[in-house]
C-alpha cells in the first residue's frame, strides 16, 4: 500500500516498457497514452496553439471540438472499465456523500422559499442532472448535485422577488435560461481557457472553504440539539461523533495489517454506509427507540413541495421588465458555475491521480448550460460541479500498484459509479422515502463532519497550517518534506497567511447580506495570486509553494529565478532583516548574560 493507505494488490497492470516522452501508460489498455502528467488542464493549453496566424482560442467551437475529439474514443472505455465490484463500493460511497447535502439543501430550499422549492426537488435535480452529465460530460468523474452557494442564491433571489413583487419560481427559472445561454457561450468561445490561471493557491483555498462549511454545518446542527430534552441531546451527541470516528476508523482501513486485502479495501470504500448503517440500526434498539430524536423527513410522494405542475408556466403575473432584470442575477449565477464547476473538475484531476483520458473543460461547460435549461422547464434547483464530491469520487475509484519498483496510481476512470448513484437517488426519490426515514437527522452531521475533515486531507493548504503546530524534528515526515527542504519556513508561513486572510475575507462574506457577491470575492484570488504573490516570493519559491510539479529543473523556472531579483524576494529581504535583528539580539543577551555571571554591572 502506498503512503496514503491505498491498495496496491488488487489491480494487474500490464507491462509495456517504458512509455516515450510525452506519454504515460494506459493501464486498463496496455498502451502509450498520450498525455500530459504535469498539467491536469492540458486539453486547455492545447487550445492555445496557433491556427491560421491566430491563437486558436479566438475561433469558436475549436475548445469543444478538441474535448469532443479527444474524449469520444475513450467512450467505449467509460463503459466497461465501470463493469468492477469496485464500482458497488464507489456508488454506494458517492450515493451518501451526495444524498445527505442534497437533504439539508432541501430543508434550507424549503424554509427560505416558502414551500415553493423542498426537498424532492433538490433530490430530483440532483437524480436528474446527474445522469444526464455521466452520459454526456466529458469528464464523468466530476459529480454534480445543489451546493450550499446555489442555496444561499436561491434564498437571495427570493427575497428580491418578494420586495419587488415578482413570481418566484417564473423568475428563477428566467434566470435559469440566460445563464445557460451565458454558459454555452463562454464554452463556445473557449472561455475555460482562463481555467489555466487558476492554480492550487485559488483551487485549494476554495476546497478548504467548503471544508470548514460542512463542519460548521455539523457543529450548528449540534448546537440545535441543545434545545431538546437532555436525553435527545445527549443521543444525538453520540450519533453524531459516532458516525464521524466510525467512518473515519474504517476509511483508513488499508492501513490495517490483519485481515485480506479485499475485504479492508471495500470495508474502507463503503466507510459511510457502513457508519450510516450502524447508528441507524443503534437507534431502533430496544429502550432506545423511545428516546424521541429527530429523524428524516422525506415526502411519501413523488410530487412538487407547491400545489404545481413539473412544467413551469408563465402569466400575466410575470412582469415584462423582470425578463430583462433577469440578466443581473443570471450574470452572478454564471461566475458561480462557472468558477465552481471548472474548480471542481481541476481538484478532479490533479496531477497526483494520474488520470489517463484527459479533461473536456469547455464541453463540459456546455453540458451545465443543458442542465441549466432543463432546471428552467421543470422548475427545479440549478446544478454544477461538487466539492468535495467529485475529488472524493476520484479517490474511491483509485488504487496503487507498484510497476518495476515504482508506485503507480490508477483510477478506474468510468461513467457507471456517477450514473448509478445518482440514479439511485432518483429511486430514493421516486419508491425508497421509507429508507430514508429511518436515518436519524444526527447521522447527517455526522456524515458532514466527515465530509469536511476528509476534504482537508492532501490540501496542502490545511497541510502548511498544520506545520504551525508540528515539531520541527518531524518535518521530515510530513507530506510536505519537498516544499520544505526548498523553500524556508519563514516563507512558507508568510504564503500561508496570506492565503489564510483571503480565505478569511472569502469566509465572512458568505455570512454577510452580501453573501451573493462571494463568487466574485472567489474569482478575485486568481489575479491576486497572480499579481500580490509574484511581488513577494521568487519563481522559484513559486513553483515549490503553489505547483503541482517537484522538479523546479527547467528553463522557464531557472530564467524565472534570475528575474526573481528584481520581480520578488520581498519575504528574501524581509528574512534577511529578520536573521540579522535575530542575531544582534542573541549576542546583546549573551553580553548580558556573561557580565551577569562575572558579577559586573549590567549598565556597563
Amino acid at each position: 500500500m502506498d503512503n496514503q493507505g491505498r491498495d496496491t494488490d488488487d489491480i494487474h497492470i500490464p507491462h509495456v516498457g517504458d512509455p516515450p516522452p510525452g506519454y504515460m501508460v494506459d493501464i486498463m489498455d496496455g498502451e502509450a497514452v498520450q498525455t500530459n502528467p504535469d498539467d491536469s488542464t492540458a486539453a486547455i493549453s492545447d487550445a492555445l496553439n496557433t491556427k491560421k496566424g491566430r491563437p486558436s482560442w479566438l475561433i469558436p467551437f475549436s475548445g469543444i471540438a478538441s474535448d469532443l475529439k479527444r474524449r469520444i474514443p475513450y467512450y467505449p472505455s467509460d463503459i466497461y472499465q465501470g463493469i468492477h465490484p469496485q464500482i458497488i463500493a464507489s456508488t454506494l460511497y458517492m450515493f451518501f456523500t451526495s444524498i445527505a447535502p442534497a437533504l439539508s439543501f432541501g430543508l434550507y430550499f424549503e424554509q427560505r422559499t416558502n414551500g415553493i422549492i423542498g426537498v424532492t426537488e433538490v433530490l430530483f435535480s440532483t437524480s436528474l442532472c446527474g445522469m444526464i452529465f455521466s452520459i454526456i460530460s466529458g469528464q464523468p468523474l466530476v459529480i454534480v448535485g445543489v451546493t450550499g452557494p446555489i442555496s444561499i442564491f436561491a434564498a437571495t433571489v427570493y427575497d428580491l422577488s418578494q420586495k419587488f413583487n415578482i413570481p418566484f419560481l417564473q423568475w428563477f427559472c428566467v434566470i435559469s435560461y440566460f445563464s445557460a445561454g451565458m454558459h454555452m457561450m463562454l464554452a463556445i468561445m473557449n472561455a475555460s481557457t482562463l481555467v489555466k490561471y487558476c492554480s492550487r493557491f485559488t483551487t485549494e483555498t476554495f476546497g478548504v472553504l467548503i471544508g470548514v462549511i460542512y463542519v460548521v454545518e455539523a457543529f450548528q446542527a449540534l448546537a440545535g440539539y441543545a434545545n431538546f430534552s437532555v436525553d435527545v441531546t445527549i443521543f444525538c451527541v453520540f450519533i453524531i461523533f459516532g458516525v464521524f470516528l466510525v467512518a473515519y476508523f474504517l476509511g483508513g482501513a488499508n492501513q490495517w495489517v490483519y485481515l485480506p486485502r479485499w475485504l479492508v479495501k471495500y470495508i474502507a470504500d463503503l466507510c459511510v454506509p457502513i457508519s450510516i448503517a450502524i447508528f441507524a440500526g443503534i437507534s431502533h434498539l430496544p429502550n432506545l427507540n423511545t428516546i424521541p430524536i429527530p429523524f428524516l423527513e422525506v415526502p411519501s410522494t413523488f410530487q412538487p413541495t407547491a400545489d404545481r405542475d413539473w412544467v413551469v408556466r408563465y402569466d400575466a403575473s410575470m412582469p415584462v421588465w423582470a425578463y430583462f432584470a433577469a440578466i443581473i442575477p443570471a450574470l452572478i449565477l454564471t461566475a458561480l458555475l462557472f468558477f465552481d464547476h471548472n474548480v471542481s473538475s481541476l481538484l478532479s484531476q490533479q496531477k497526483e491521480f494520474n488520470l489517463v483520458k484527459g479533461p473536456a473543460f469547455h464541453w463540459d461547460l456546455f453540458v451545465v448550460g443543458i442542465n441549466l435549461i432543463i432546471c428552467g422547464i421543470i422548475g427545479i434547483p440549478y446544478t454544477h460541479g461538487l466539492i468535495p464530491q467529485a475529488p472524493l469520487h476520484v479517490l474511491s475509484l483509485s488504487s496503487v500498484k507498484v510497476v518495476d519498483g515504482k508506485q503507480v496510481v490508477f483510477v478506474r476512470e468510468n461513467r457507471i459509479s456517477a450514473f448509478l448513484q445518482s440514479l439511485l437517488i432518483g429511486v430514493i426519490v421516486l419508491v425508497g422515502q421509507k429508507i430514508l426515514q429511518i436515518i436519524p437527522e444526527a447521522a447527517l452531521a455526522g456524515l458532514f463532519l466527515y465530509m469536511g475533515v476528509a476534504s482537508f486531507e492532501g490540501n496542502q493548504f490545511a497541510d502548511r497550517i498544520k506545520l504551525w503546530f508540528m515539531n520541527p524534528k518531524f518535518y521530515s515526515t510530513s507530506p510536505l518534506s519537498t516544499l520544505i527542504k526548498n523553500v524556508p519556513i519563514t516563507h512558507i508561513v508568510v504564503f500561508t497567511l496570506v492565503q489564510l486572510v483571503c480565505w478569511g475575507i472569502v469566509y465572512g462574506v458568505t455570512w454577510s447580506p452580501i453573501a451573493i457577491a462571494f463568487p466574485v470575492l472567489i474569482l478575485l484570488l486568481v489575479p491576486t495570486r497572480l499579481i500580490l504573490m509574484p511581488i513577494l516570493f521568487t519563481p522559484q519559491q513559486l513553483h515549490y509553494l503553489d505547483n503541482e510539479v517537484n522538479d523546479p529543473q527547467d528553463e522557464a523556472i531557472e530564467q524565472g529565478n534570475r528575474r526573481g531579483i528584481f520581480m520578488g524576494g520581498r519575504v528574501d529581504k524581509l528574512h534577511q532583516v529578520i536573521v540579522v535583528i535575530k542575531f544582534k539580539v542573541q549576542n546583546m543577551l549573551q553580553s548580558v548574560m556573561r557580565k551577569f555571571r562575572r558579577g559586573e554591572s549590567v549598565q556597563e
